[in-house]
């Protein structure tokens, strides 16, 4: 069956169209950013993240190009592009949360474009539009396109893949097979967990190639010439961190460490995948979730059609000798690598979200042929757009506030509008998780920490970063007692790699990982990761604190039978006392000259 829309086709007003929504993207998030981000605090992961593209960038100025790679080579979990494509922007600005931004923002916009391109393959350049406004206006798209986070860059290149896959024409163009190969070899170098997504991926190309009778052995080597530029791609640093890499992946995704983010479900259990769907809508709210039912009721209606028309085995030859077969089998791959975790992590789903949407737009455009049905379905994703996207415009809005709805039958709460980006639900987490404390903080819904409470958790970071640089004992390692938000390893470093200084070695408290036990605690402060750590943080109460959280009697006994002493405190922006420790006693005694009280 040939293709519903020439690729090759060129449309130029179309082309201004895409340009237009894409610099309206930009332009809005840009100006997001600066007034939400700017001085802000970070969770803990962007600052992580963030940090790694300092070290890559320092490496560039002290030492060149050969030492920026290396830098960007080195053992690591986390996947290097985001980090490396900021530590470039860095050689031009200087390091800066700021610059760092916009590489998420940049591949957001990415995003738009390709996902006009991979629709304007199924169906007609109005659609196409819609269907990259609809991503545009997608709430998970805009709000990890304004952090520092690997979902963007991840679902810019899947994306790009895709786009690339169907203009290939099943893999008839080297061309676009071979860019299809390069961007399937960037994707696992993008997101670590994206590794998830390769198996759907292959078998919807195989897919393409196998649906053509005609020039099959041509395309078969083309194909397999696609597949071995896409694992030299990904070599380029898997190859030196593969082994970390994939033990990381199975710990978080299916070990010890997943018990973290939820209770394991059978993929037989029906559970499993209702909170996968759930995910889903958490993500993309109930306006944009309508689209995808939308589509799911289409596709029911095209199959019920096609089979009373056909019969069987003429729809279900139709159906894969279809472009859109493809598609639908790599999203259903995607949908499964996800369910068969209990972590759906930060945006795990992003790089599936354009893909779910050109989807759609598909099978509601071939569902009728009548202009004013399908005039009407274009009205209706409009309205999504708009109402989606003027609350992500500022969070002072009356639309920004979160709104809920209950779904009765499913028994959900499912988000019809809110304005928050992803730093401002960390804050209510953090938030959430010091109720217990009476944390004394006034918050409104859609901007839970004030300004002035984020500059005092901002001030609290940078003396403590100073008071461990300053220290000749932090030279020789700092522990981490607790499980904090905001104050943290991640952002602790991150101030003093602002400064211009660093704090190394680092570590955080995992009770996954040693047991929450006296002899777990003082075995990792004896034998493990923290047997040589000088000074020890400690904080009172459980305000803030992310799970596990650590049972503190425990540890400050085992803290106590290492060696360690209470020398100062500071206190905290939610009435919590930091306390700073030192091991001047015992086996493991720091023998170095104090610093400072």
């Amino acid at each position: 069956m040939p293709y519903p829309i020439n690729a090759t086709r060129r449309f130029p007003s179309s082309k201004i169209a895409i340009a237009l929504l894409a610099t309206i993207f930009l332009a809005f998030n840009v100006q997001w950013i600066w007034h939400y981000r700017s001085s802000q605090i970070l969770d803990i992961d962007e600052a992580g993240y963030l940090g790694l593209a300092i070290s890559n960038y320092r490496a560039l100025m002290s030492g060149g190009l050969l030492s920026w790679i290396q830098q960007v080579e080195a053992p690591s979990i986390q996947a290097p592009i985001t980090t490396a494509l900021a530590s470039l922007l860095f050689a031009l600005t200087g390091p800066s949360v700021i610059a760092g931004m916009a590489i998420p923002l940049l591949a957001g916009t990415t995003t738009i474009v390709a996902t006009y391109f991979l629709a304007r393959c199924l169906i007609p350049t109005s659609g196409a539009l819609l269907t990259a406004a609809l991503v545009a206006s997608c709430p998970i798209i805009a709000t990890y396109s304004r952090s520092f986070h690997f979902a963007m860059p991840a679902t810019a290149i899947i994306t790009l893949a895709l786009a690339c896959m169907l203009r290939s024409r099943q893999f008839s163009s080297l061309y676009w097979a071979s860019l299809f190969g390069i961007f399937l070899g960037l994707l696992p170098l993008a997101r670590t967990m994206a590794i998830g997504f390769l198996p759907g991926l292959i078998i919807g190309a195989g897919v393409q190639v196998a649906a053509k009778r005609s020039e099959i052995h041509r395309r078969l080597l083309i194909f397999a010439l696609s597949l071995l530029i896409g694992t030299t791609t990904a070599a380029t640093w898997l190859l030196f961190n593969g082994s970390i890499v994939f033990g990381y992946l199975f710990n978080f995704g299916y070990g010890n460490r997943a018990a973290e983010f939820g209770t394991k479900q059978s993929m037989t259990n029906v559970a499993s995948w209702l909170t996968t769907a759930q995910t889903f809508l958490d993500y993309i709210y109930l306006p944009h979730a309508l689209v995808l039912i939308s589509g799911l009721l289409a596709s029911a209606f095209i199959a019920f059609k096609s089979l009373r028309r056909q019969g069987p085995t003429k729809s279900a030859n139709q159906l894969i000798r279809s472009p859109i077969f493809s598609l639908i089998l790599i999203l259903a791959a995607g949908i499964v690598a996800l369910t068969s975790s209990q972590n759906k992590g930060s945006a795990f789903i992003a790089p599936l979200i354009p893909l779910a949407f050109v989807i759609a737009a598909y099978l509601i455009h071939k569902s009728s042929q009548n202009r004013m049905l399908q005039g009407g379905a274009i009205a209706a994703g409009s309205t999504i757009c708009i109402l989606a996207t003027v609350p992500l415009l500022s969070t002072s809005s009356a639309l920004a506030y979160p709104r809920e709805i209950h779904l009765p039958i499913l028994g959900w709460w499912a988000k019809v509008t809110d304005g928050r980006g992803t730093i401002q639900l960390y804050e209510k987490g953090m938030i959430d998780a010091g109720k217990d404390d009476q944390t004394p903080v006034a918050f409104s819904p859609s901007e839970p920490l004030s300004r002035s409470h984020e500059k005092a958790y901002g001030s609290l970071i940078d003396s403590v970063s100073r008071e461990l640089q300053s220290d000749p004992l932090g030279k020789l390692g700092v522990v981490f007692g607790f499980r904090h938000y905001l104050l943290n390893i991640n952002s602790v470093r991150l101030s003093a790699m602002l400064s211009g200084s660093d704090i190394q070695p680092l570590a955080q408290v995992e009770p996954v990982v040693t047991g929450d036990t006296v002899a777990g605690y003082y075995n990792w402060l004896i034998h493990g990761e923290a047997s040589n750590a000088c000074l020890l943080l400690t904080l009172s109460g459980n305000g803030g604190q992310f799970s596990p959280i650590v049972t503190k009697p425990f540890l400050l006994q085992a803290a106590q039978k290492a060696g360690f002493i209470y020398y100062r405190e500071w206190l905290t922006p939610s009435g919590q006392k930091l306390g700073l420790w030192k091991r001047t006693q015992g086996a493991r005694a720091c023998n170095k000259p104090m610093g400072r009280i």
